[in-house]
């Protein structure tokens, strides 16, 4: 029997991939799954979940949908892995996680890393790193919205069964789901994209200090804080 890429699901019991609301979205995922070239690979388009389970989450970090175009020269795995603003380690890295380490710099003090790309180290401190749309057809930017209905499931749910999450929305896209988080229970940090330099220096990525108010947030509730540096 071939296996249905929602029978991979890491999170069963808190979201039910079966639901009958999810079946043409399956059916179009699945389908260009077998037919396409889809990023990220397969086995991590839910690496994600698998990297932080439910029960450690306690930032979330919404990016849109996975990179979809690969370098003509780069050799080995494909930029996209699974984790929101996160690239695959042989690939250059680019200008919003560049802007990310910068902030996190001025912000916190920590080492900006000359090599790293690969952020699965604030998915085990309990960041999840997911994009809105989890996969995307080689070269078509945003061919696969038919995840929207499902990632707002995931973020209702951590919205009525966690408590005292952040939630990290940077630029106008991530901004909308502010609508479906209860603000009173959680901590919502917003601020401009940190893709565009522009943007970032004047529309206020830069010195937004999102990663310490992460923080003394976490911290206020008695929670262990993240350790930011990769």
């Amino acid at each position: 029997m071939t296996l249905r890429l929602q029978d991979s699901w890491p999170w069963p019991d808190i979201l039910d991939p079966h639901d009958p609301k999810f079946s043409d979205m399956w059916e179009k995922i699945n389908h260009d799954c077998k037919t396409e070239t889809v990023y990220p690979p397969q086995n991590q388009i839910f690496r994600a979940f698998e990297l932080c389970p439910f029960d450690k989450v306690k930032v979330v970090l919404l990016g849109q949908d996975p990179f979809y175009q690969e370098p003509k020269t780069t050799q080995g795995p494909p930029k996209a892995n699974g984790l929101a603003f996160s690239i695959s380690e042989d690939h250059p890295i680019d200008s919003s996680l560049k802007n990310m380490f910068q902030e996190i710099h001025d912000d916190l003090g920590l080492t900006i890393p000359p090599e790293t790309r690969d952020l699965s180290p604030w998915a085990d401190e309990g960041v999840l790193l997911m994009n809105a749309f989890l996969t995307v057809k080689k070269g078509q930017k945003l061919s696969h919205k038919e995840w929207g209905s499902f990632t707002d499931a995931v973020i209702e749910a951590i919205n009525n069964q966690k408590e005292q999450v952040v939630f990290l929305l940077w630029g106008t896209f991530a901004k909308k789901k502010a609508k479906l988080i209860d603000k009173t229970r959680h901590k919502i940090l917003e601020t401009s994209h940190p893709s565009d330099m522009w943007d970032a220096v004047n529309k206020g990525f830069f010195g937004s200090k999102h990663f310490s108010k992460t923080n003394k947030y976490l911290e206020d509730k008695k929670k262990s804080p993240i350790d930011w540096q990769v």
